[in-house]
């Protein structure tokens, strides 16, 4: 049990909020309820004083980011409607951390303020605290995975059953050279047999090469697939162009990007202060790739360390179920369409229904797939050997936290042998391959530049995610199965585990040849 518990990763959830950023409380309900809520809070100071809630912050869509569309080789600011029409709305409250309070007391204690002075307004209310999202959480500095060491330890220098390792995290260094893993992102030459978003042997393992040669009419189309993720800023995003329909920016301008701790890795590993803005591309490659005609909307929600607030991503997806309901369009296209799917490649470590920092995202997808939208998210990377229970919000369909989520929120592992679970993946209803994934950051991005290929491997089930939306977005658009009976389709048509402790991988042969 003790060496278990060396190799485990840290749980974020006991890791604090860092000091250089504020902490924040969130409240999220009907339009009118939040804006009587914010009346409230501005005539009554000795509210404020009660909870220790110093400001109001203002919404993360107030005003709305610029939609921005690819048009004639650049990308330009589109106008869209900001009016907001769905059923839910959010307001944001800083308050001091230097006083040192736990964010769910903060919570608790603006909940019972609400029960005393307004009753009816509290049934209408959920109050959460402001959780950090990390994607790619692959690792704290560097999306390293490998089968031969930990990845983080609270004990380095440590030993593994292979090679003494030594580490602050990432990169890993061993006795004689820095360690080298084969999970680390890295550099590859596309012109190489195999070495193409394409050729790769993940796509043929899951029948998808079969399917595109069967059946070239099965492309996507009329579906918006909804990127939430880590994505590059507005100066760089030409990069993204071949893959990318609609791009959007709720964070704004970035703070400096991290250095690398310790050595820098050899080339052509790539070391995560370069690889964690290209995550969102990556995944968009692959979308593409599998889903041709289908228009996607990355959504920059993520800083380029690839960490961002949970309100920012719930009013992301607020955003687009208002654009959603409103048929908006852009340059004569549609913006999200009816059939809307949410990639997910992140997470936050699982919570209980009840408690604060969980109900809120909670509310938000299960409005979502009320709504008649699907979402597809990473299971996690947290297992050392032993699958782990999957990250929120994968988790809300895993564990059928609401009727809703448990038909039309995905929880997508990752595998490395057929239906074996990757060392490193948590539990999910169905898997896809997920170690040395292969995508592309974008023509002329940095990487391009620095390693001479845009093309990049990579592991870890956010690029497992990417493959069950692009299999969702096929069965979507040919109109064959309904929205929620897709996982279900899937699930059922998708290889059986040859042992007790496997999961169920997807196979696009089977899922088409079943309609």
């Amino acid at each position: 049990m003790h060496m278990r518990r060396r190799y485990h990763r840290l749980r974020r959830a006991a890791r604090p909020i860092p000091a250089r950023r504020e902490q924040h409380i969130s409240a999220t309900g009907p339009p009118d309820a939040i804006q009587q809520l914010n009346t409230i809070m501005e005539s009554t100071p000795d509210l404020l004083m009660e909870t220790g809630i110093t400001r109001l912050r203002p919404e993360p869509a107030d005003p709305p980011p610029s939609v921005y569309a690819y048009i004639n080789g650049k990308w330009r600011p589109e106008s869209a409607p900001s009016e907001a029409t769905t059923e839910l709305s959010l307001q944001v409250y800083a308050y001091d951390q230097r006083r040192r309070v736990d964010p769910s007391d903060v919570a608790t204690e603006l909940k019972h303020l609400l029960t005393t002075r307004e009753e009816e307004l509290f049934r209408q209310i959920t109050i959460c605290i402001d959780p950090v999202v990390d994607s790619p959480f692959e690792s704290e500095d560097a999306p390293f995975e490998s089968e031969d060491a930990p990845f983080e330890s609270e004990d380095a220098p440590f030993e593994s059953e292979d090679a003494p390792f030594e580490s602050e995290d990432a990169p890993f260094e061993s006795e004689d050279a820095p360690f080298e893993s084969e999970d680390a992102p890295f550099a590859i030459d596309p012109s190489i047999i195999g070495n193409t978003v394409a050729g790769q042997p993940a796509l043929e393992r899951v029948g998808f090469n079969w399917l595109r040669q069967a059946r070239p009419d099965m492309t996507g189309a009329d579906v918006t697939v909804l990127i939430l993720d880590t994505l590059p800023v507005q100066g760089e995003v030409d990069v993204a162009h071949e893959y990318v329909d609609f791009w959007v920016d709720w964070v704004g301008n970035p703070a400096p990007s991290a250095e690398p701790s310790g050595e820098p890795p050899p080339p052509p590993i790539i070391p995560a202060a370069e690889i964690h803005r290209y995550h969102g591309v990556f995944v968009a490659s692959l979308v593409r790739h599998l889903a041709p005609a289908s228009t996607i909307v990355a959504a920059r929600v993520l800083d380029d360390q690839g960490k961002g607030w949970s309100t920012m991503l719930i009013q992301a997806i607020l955003w687009a179920l208002s654009h959603r309901k409103n048929k908006t369009k852009i340059n004569g296209r549609r913006l999200i369409h009816d059939k809307l799917i949410l990639n997910m490649s992140m997470g936050l470590p699982r919570t209980q229904a009840e408690v604060a920092e969980a109900v809120c995202m909670l509310r938000v997808l299960d409005l979502a797939a009320r709504a008649g939208t699907l979402t597809v998210a990473a299971a996690g990377n947290d297992s050392w050997r032993k699958p782990e229970n999957p990250v929120e919000p994968a988790a809300f369909g895993f564990f059928a936290d609401t009727r809703a989520t448990a038909a039309q929120v995905i929880a997508a592992a990752g595998t490395n042998r057929l239906t074996e679970y990757a060392f490193f993946s948590n539990e999910g209803h169905i898997a896809a391959p997920c170690r040395h994934i292969i995508g592309d950051t974008g023509p002329d991005s940095q990487i391009q530049g620095k390693y001479g290929f845009s093309t990049v491997r990579w592991s870890g089930t956010s690029f497992a995610t990417p493959q069950v939306t692009g299999l969702a977005a096929l069965l979507w658009s040919s109109g064959r199965v309904p929205f929620y009976r897709i996982k279900q389709h899937i699930w059922r048509t998708a290889h059986l585990p040859r042992r007790w402790d496997g999961v169920r991988e997807i196979d696009f042969i089977r899922a088409f040849r079943a309609l």
